[in-house]
């Protein structure tokens, strides 16, 4: 027969029907009446919830922050020491996703990184860069400059200024209408604005994110600007802001600036913060080591462009300071521009000036800080020990931010590679142009640069040293294509100038189309990468130790370095290889979940530090070049903060005494650098000045229970240095689907407050990722965070149990419906269907005129048997139960 059991039929054969692929049975529910009697009635269905629990609490192993409060569970993070690139948090968290400008590598906190800090000296700009940083909302003054006086290389003529970059942050969603525009002074006040110097930002040039963002402005043809004459620059926002849509500009409350509510009525404020600059060369800067001082040499991007050779900081032969213990005196105009005539407070203050050679050179310490300058003296604290020698004394000053030319070198191709051995630097240029080299030297107490010159007719495409117990030190040259058309490597000896280079005959390496990445003087021989193999070159001998021919790469060697007992090499587009012996181990980047699209590229320099292996990432014109440090895991210390700005070099210079060291970056046109601590915790580092902004973004947390749905409590943060407006953590949040191109939302309340804040979340969903953003208006002061505690619970659905009466009435060995109209069952028939359903273990499919109960799967419980009774010769009245269990 047919079954007809629905919500909806108008006339029902049963109150519940099972269906198991073919096979049904149908059931009507019935009460018990008065004397033994049972009544067809839907009540004898009970849907019944399940006895288990429908929330699961599980914490974090080892929690000591959260405060036990039932019924949640609590996720503790006290350590981010194992890097990020995570996409899922696990039960006791110690990596993340993501982080921008954060030191995370010391265990059991966050605060910022390093502030970066611009070179100086190498390029046409006027600057005044962060800094401590005030954030100044710009919906009531919405229009905000500061005076400066424009300064050229040469101390005197003009420049041209196309660039303009002020640091942004949004609140809401503000009106992109940000204008930068530069004026001429008139009287001490805003006069005209310059001809063509105007930009207004667009969609296209800054981001939609709450984190800020360095903006670039540029004007329409550029600003002329006169060396020692006073401009203005201005940057002018959309009137129409409001306090929950505005943007927020970075200034510096201790100098002054100008702000106005209308455009042209100003009032004395808090200084803008801003850059201005010429066009620039995109070029890579090769940074080497010369007697103690950074220098630097240049790889224009553009063939066309002519390299460079910048100094860092002075260096010289001291006049006699008997005088007067704490000068150190040069009469001397310093070759190359860097004369000691600039040696005003401006440029010298907190550098480190060092005795290197001579009268001086071993008292202990053999440095000093300086505290001022005045023309041909610098101020030193504390007095020298001992009395300089106007012949033998020999200085150098650095711990500063300007570079100075070196000219007069003859060179019209990149330099591709220097090194620089001892008394002579080398400079590779290729094996069309023969290496260059150059000197500085003390001639009987006058400070004195050797003549630029060929070293004979020796080519070099890359240049490395080794210092060797039996022979010395010794200079490496490699070369993409020798006189036989090979690659190749060979060694000669460190000369005193006036000596060429004798290299002893080449090494071919491998197959002769795979050229040399870079080469690391190890502990007991040199490795040398090409971009199909690691060699081992000993002497005048050469052993393949790695062949990874079936994935060579353009890229392999470009980042390599020694820290013992390893060799570091990239490899590939973001590969970085631990090379020990003939074992080799990947430990790059590319391993990583969370290694953004945005942020990859080759690993294309690599720096050796005690404590961790610091790598720039080139992320190509599209992407956001990084700084990552390596200590068992990743780390990103520094961004570039512009999109396309190219990061292909890195230098480590070592600062004596209490400053920070700093690790220098050649980026694109720029050269900057960021401090790095002289103590494994920056907090402990007095010296250490922190980036106003950070921020670091969390893995996916799902308490292990992906496809359960949450509910997100609280947000709890410990942290150090809390005080309202002036150091303050603002939260964002992403849940469920969304992904690293979707939107943040933020959190309206602020962590403002230690040792310890709460926020709420009240946030629904199966997964949720934060993001913490810490700003200081103080850069000696961080916010350091200790530990992050979200509650929660998860939620396990309910599942609901079905118990039921149920009878058949058979006459003449046939059951009635509902209507009295034979069903074709049997009590046998359905005892044995009930049997067959509740031994197999996929579930039934219900249909009943209940609709709860309609269309539910359930599994079928073994069913226990009432007595029967009889009512009469033709028919037996069967009364059963059942229970099921929802699938």
């Amino acid at each position: 027969m047919a079954f007809n059991v629905s919500p909806t039929a108008d006339e029902p054969t049963h109150h519940l029907l099972l269906t198991k692929g073919a096979d049904q049975v149908g059931l009507i529910a019935v009460m018990g009446g008065g004397g033994g009697n049972y009544i067809q009635d839907t009540r004898g269905m009970s849907l019944e919830p399940a006895q288990q629990l429908t929330m699961r609490t599980v914490n974090s192993p080892g929690t000591k922050y959260s405060n036990f409060e039932r019924p949640y569970a609590y996720k503790e993070q006290i350590t981010w020491s194992n890097g990020f690139g995570k996409l899922y948090a696990e039960a006791t968290p110690s990596y993340f996703y993501d982080s921008k400008n954060a030191w995370t590598m010391t265990d059991g906190q966050i605060v910022p990184a390093g502030n970066m800090s611009w070179g100086r000296g190498y390029r046409e700009q006027n600057l005044y860069w962060p800094g401590s940083v005030t954030w100044s909302p710009t919906y009531i003054k919405y229009a905000w400059s500061i005076k400066f006086t424009a300064s050229t290389l040469a101390g005197t003529g003009t420049y041209t200024a196309p660039t303009v970059y002020a640091i942004l942050r949004k609140v809401g969603s503000p009106a992109l209408g940000a204008t930068a525009t530069i004026h001429a002074d008139s009287g001490g006040t805003i006069g005209a604005q310059l001809t063509d110097a105007t930009c207004t930002l667009t969609s296209a040039q800054i981001t939609s994110d709450y984190l800020s963002v360095v903006a670039k402005f540029t004007l329409t043809a550029g600003a002329v600007l006169t060396h020692g004459t006073d401009y203005w620059v201005k940057i002018l926002f959309d009137s129409s802001q409001t306090a929950v849509n505005h943007w927020l500009i970075a200034t510096d409350g201790s100098t002054t600036g100008k702000s106005s509510i209308n455009g042209s009525t100003w009032v004395t404020d808090a200084g803008l913060y801003y850059r201005i600059t010429d066009a620039g060369v995109s070029r890579k800067w090769n940074f080497f080591d010369y007697k103690g001082l950074l220098y630097v040499a240049t790889e224009p991007t553009t063939g066309t462009a002519t390299p460079q050779v910048f100094r860092n900081g002075w260096r010289g032969v001291a006049d006699s300071n008997s005088g007067d213990k704490t000068k150190l005196n040069d009469a001397e105009d310093i070759p190359a521009g860097s004369g000691a005539h600039m040696w005003s407070t401006s440029y010298l203050s907190e550098a480190i000036a060092r005795i290197m050679d001579g009268a001086g050179e071993y008292d202990s310490p053999n440095y000093r800080t300086v505290t001022a300058g005045a023309t041909h003296e610098a101020t030193v604290s504390p007095e020298w020990g001992s009395t300089h020698s106007a012949t033998t004394t020999e200085y150098i000053i650095h711990n500063t931010d300007w570079w100075f030319e070196i000219t007069g070198h003859g060179m019209t191709t990149p330099v591709k590679s220097v090194a620089a051995p001892g008394d002579v630097i080398y400079f590779a240029q290729g094996d069309s142009d023969p290496i260059r080299k150059w000197g500085e030297y003390n001639n009987s107490g006058t400070w004195a640069q050797r003549t630029w010159a060929d070293d004979g007719t020796n080519y070099a495409d890359i240049l490395g040293v080794r210092t060797d117990q039996r022979d010395g030190v010794q200079i490496l040259r490699g070369l993409n294509k020798d006189s036989a058309n090979h690659v190749s490597i060979a060694r000669a000896s460190a000369k005193d100038w006036g000596s060429n280079l004798q290299f002893a005959t080449q090494i071919p390496l491998g197959m002769d189309k795979h050229h040399i990445g870079g080469q690391a003087d190890g502990e007991d021989y040199t490795v040398v990468v090409t971009e199909a193999a690691a060699y081992a070159i000993d002497k005048d001998s050469m052993d393949k130790i790695i062949d990874f021919g079936g994935f060579a790469s353009e890229e392999a060697g470009l980042a390599i370095c020694y820290s013992s007992p390893y060799v570091y090499f990239s490899l590939g587009r973001g590969g970085f290889e631990q090379l020990q012996d003939r074992n080799m181990q990947d430990i790059g980047l590319w391993r990583l979940e969370g290694w953004q699209a945005l942020y990859q590229g080759p690993i294309c320099c690599a720096v050796a530090h005690p404590q961790h292996i610091y790598v720039a990432v080139d992320a190509g014109s599209a992407g956001y070049s990084a700084v990552y440090a390596y200590q068992g895991g990743w780390h990103q210390i520094f961004r570039a903060p512009e999109l396309g700005q190219r990061i292909r070099s890195l230098f480590l210079e070592v600062i004596e005494g209490p400053e920070c060291n700093r690790l220098w970056i050649g980026m694109d046109k720029d050269i900057c650098w960021i401090p790095m601590p002289n103590v494994i915790n920056p907090v402990f580092d007095t010296n250490f000045d922190y980036a106003y902004e950070f921020s670091v973004t969390s893995s996916w947390i799902d308490e292990e229970a992906r496809d359960m749905l949450k509910y997100f409590h609280d947000f709890k943060v410990f942290a150090e240095n809390l005080t309202g407006t002036s150091r303050y953590i603002e939260v964002d949040y992403q849940t469920d689907a969304e992904t690293d191109s979707s939107a943040w939302h933020r959190l309206t309340e602020n962590i403002d407050t230690s040792p310890s804040d709460i926020i709420g979340l009240d946030l629904e969903g199966k997964r949720m990722r934060y993001r913490i953003r810490g700003y200081t208006n103080d850069k000696s002061v961080p916010v350091r965070i200790l530990a992050i505690i979200i509650s929660s619970i998860t939620n396990i659905p309910p599942k609901y149990n079905l118990s039921i009466t149920w009878q058949i009435v058979e006459e003449e060995g046939v059951g009635q419906d509902l209507n009295g109209d034979d069903d074709g069952q049997s009590y046998s028939g359905i005892i044995a269907k009930l049997l067959a359903f509740a031994s197999s273990p996929a579930p039934v499919t219900l249909s009943s005129v209940d609709a709860d109960v309609h269309g539910r799967s359930m599994f079928v419980m073994p069913a226990p048997r009432h007595p029967l009774y009889l009512e009469n010769s033709e028919s037996r009245t069967y009364v059963g139960s059942l229970r099921l269990q929802e699938a």
